[in-house]
């Protein structure tokens, strides 16, 4: 379902699962929130819904809402390990940091043999956060080595210093499952 640069706030996710997910004879694997203005809050509902009536969202997209932050991806992190079905996120320009970043490695990179409710995740977008660091270069080179789900991931347009993008493009280069985007 597309619901791209709508104005959609917070207060709209509530009709957003009405429509999307509650009539039964329509089948919605994806959502477009791309450029709307919802926050951590309205993330959380969305996540609460889809938990709480097991759907099978394979995709979200949820670019250039720059005030869902850290505290959304944590409600995402929640889902990442509820639901087995979600296999691409996109959250660039979403006013994440590095807290995020080692938040999604830690999911993303558990033990499959610890954890078998790791993550199937196959496409991660995490582009245009400027709040993104050199802080973040271990955990960005820990998804890129250690992910087994994850075929395409993109950093793009981060606050990488120089020295920390060309060892990132050295363990893009290593992993030769995934294509790893990486760009000032």
């Amino acid at each position: 379902m597309n619901l791209s640069s709508m104005n959609l706030t917070d207060r709209d996710v509530p009709m957003i699962i009405q429509r999307a997910f509650r009539n039964k004879e329509r089948k919605c694997f994806g959502l477009n929130l791309r450029d709307n203005a919802l926050t951590s809050n309205g993330i959380k509902t969305l996540v609460d819904s889809i938990i709480k009536l097991h759907i099978n969202i394979r995709y979200i997209c949820l670019s250039d809402n720059s005030n869902v932050g850290d505290e959304g991806v944590e409600h995402l992190i929640r889902l990442l390990q509820t639901v087995r079905s979600l296999t691409f996120l996109a959250i660039p320009n979403t006013g994440i940091t590095d807290r995020a970043v080692r938040m999604l490695a830690d999911v993303l990179c558990n033990d499959m043999n610890k954890n078998p409710m790791c993550s199937p995740l196959e496409k991660l977008y995490i582009s245009f956060n400027k709040s993104i660091t050199d802080d973040s270069l271990g955990a960005v080179q820990q998804i890129i080595e250690q992910s087994r789900t994850l075929k395409v991931f993109s950093v793009q347009h981060c606050s990488f210093s120089n020295k920390a993008r060309r060892q990132l493009q050295q363990s893009g280069t290593k992993s030769k499952r995934k294509r790893f985007s990486l760009s000032e």
